[in-house]
């Protein structure tokens, strides 16, 4: 799931700092005065807790990365990632196909082992914030659903981008990126749908 967040948020990003220059041009919309606006709203205790939000949000993600980090390396260091390989290439003989079967056990799996944080970042934490009004079983559910659609997609990315390096070799970085960012767009259109 790291790489569909990743890819969700790149897009979000880029979309406000694309968006923005061209609202404050127009004066149709100024973000430093909206977010001024906002945290006037907020007194004493509401403001000590969205600054605490915030700020554990900014070691969340040094964290997260480490957990990432972490969860590749014991793909890598049991040598799972292999065995994922060596799986798909047994199930089908089509080369452009092996990519797609492989993203599916090693999604799945570094999915589990970071799940123990993903549970304190995405349930306990949102729920001791006020943030979360889903039970846990809600939640685990949607997490589940989020997982199969992000294996599926990234499953088909992988598919592509390793048929485009076979495909042109020279000149694949430059395919390469133009199937990325076809691939981007379809995603943050497709992804808030789901």
């Amino acid at each position: 799931m790291p790489i569909a967040r990743f890819f969700t948020y790149f897009a979000a990003l880029a979309a406000l700092v694309l968006a923005a220059p061209a609202f404050a041009a127009t004066g149709g919309f100024d973000p430093e005065a909206a977010t001024r606006a906002y945290l006037d709203t907020l007194q004493g205790e509401a403001r000590d807790r969205s600054d605490a939000y915030f700020v554990g949000g900014y070691w969340l993600i040094l964290w997260g990365t480490v957990v990432t980090v972490l969860s590749s390396w014991i793909l890598l260091r049991f040598r799972w990632s292999s065995k994922f390989r060596a799986l798909a290439e047994r199930i089908t003989s089509w080369r452009w196909l092996v990519p797609a079967i492989y993203a599916v056990p090693y999604i799945i799996i570094g999915s589990l082992i970071v799940l123990p944080w993903t549970i304190y970042t995405g349930f306990f934490r949102e729920r001791a914030y006020g943030f979360m009004n889903l039970s846990f079983g809600e939640w685990l559910a949607e997490q589940a659903i989020g997982l199969a659609i992000s294996t599926i997609m990234i499953a088909i990315f992988l598919a592509i981008i390793f048929a485009v390096i076979r495909a042109a070799p020279k000149r694949w970085w430059l395919i390469g990126t133009a199937a990325s960012t076809a691939f981007l767009l379809l995603t943050v259109a497709i992804a808030p749908v789901f």
